[in-house]
């Protein structure tokens, strides 16, 4: 079902779910690219808290540029081929 088809509850449903899908895959590929939290942090220059709350799915206020910047550092840190 599309989220623009449903409730307004439907929807937030929809969005908590996507912070989820989001926060675990950017767990996954730290730990992949064999960082800690902190680290990533530093080279993204954002809080150590920043890191923890997006991978539990619970920071839904980051701007995409900074999501972005976040996604790239682990992509250019990471040790493992991803192909």
């Amino acid at each position: 079902m599309h989220p623009k088809s449903v409730g307004l509850a439907d929807a937030d449903a929809f969005t908590l779910r996507g912070l989820q899908i989001i926060g675990r895959a950017l767990f996954e590929a730290r730990r992949r690219a064999g960082l800690t939290q902190r680290r990533l942090a530093d080279v993204c220059g954002v809080h150590q808290s920043t890191i923890s709350r997006l991978e539990r799915g619970r920071l839904n206020g980051i701007r995409l540029k900074k999501l972005a910047l976040i996604v790239a550092a682990l992509d250019s840190l990471s040790v493992v081929d991803p192909y």
